[in-house]
């Protein structure tokens, strides 16, 4: 947990702009300490993957660990959120590429969207952390690639954390455009190497909320 007090409607704001979350309340004891999550949702993730989210989000956002345990989700059916259309096509991973040059790392991310490929490049800090966000700054400038040219998106933070024992990258995206900003999460186990989970973490993000090939 933070040692600085964080007000439980900021936590709640937080778990509330994750996917598939239609409400969320945070109970918290005198001190200021989390002690229940109450999550609901709606759509195709699972409760599981749900609590390992809001884990993220708030380890990413926040810099609250939290114990898994404290996290309770309900599933429920009805229109809380406009769906997309089936037919709408989805991103799909092609490559990844990273190098680097003294303190530079330069990524290279290529996605495919039914028979095209679509290409972005990125370059920042060479670090473990600077990589995670280069990484996922070439996989959004690919995926812009693909969109509306007034779609504009923006990489607000991609990091590494340890969840239940696993390592999870999280990728925060700004989406702004013809209405106001929105702030969308994704996240993905890593399972062979940091460098895809961010390539997929940040797909993750995006994939179910945006329309392409429209």
């Amino acid at each position: 947990m933070a040692t600085e007090r964080i007000a439980v409607s900021e936590v709640e704001a937080v778990i509330r702009q994750l996917r598939d979350v239609i409400g969320a309340r945070v109970v918290s004891d005198n001190a200021g300490v989390i002690q229940e999550i109450h999550v609901l949702s709606q759509g195709e993730k699972s409760p599981k993957q749900l609590v390992r989210d809001v884990e993220s989000a708030l380890q990413a956002r926040l810099g609250i660990t939290l114990d898994h345990k404290k996290v309770s989700v309900a599933q429920v059916q009805g229109p809380h959120r406009p769906e997309a259309p089936a037919a709408s096509p989805r991103l799909q991973f092609s490559d990844v590429s990273l190098s680097l040059t003294g303190q530079t790392a330069e990524a290279t991310v290529r996605i495919r969207l039914q028979d095209s490929i679509y290409e972005g490049t990125a370059q920042g800090s060479s670090s473990a952390a600077g990589q995670v966000k280069v990484v996922a700054a070439a996989t959004l400038k690919a995926i812009q690639s693909c969109l509306p040219s007034n779609q504009m998106m923006m990489v607000e933070d991609a990091v590494v954390t340890p969840v239940g024992g696993h390592q999870v990258v999280t990728v925060v995206v700004t989406l702004g455009g013809s209405r106001a900003d929105e702030v969308l999460c994704g996240s993905c186990l890593v399972r062979q190497d940091t460098v895809k989970a961010a390539v997929f973490a940040t797909m993750d993000a995006v994939n179910r909320r945006l329309r392409f090939g429209e």
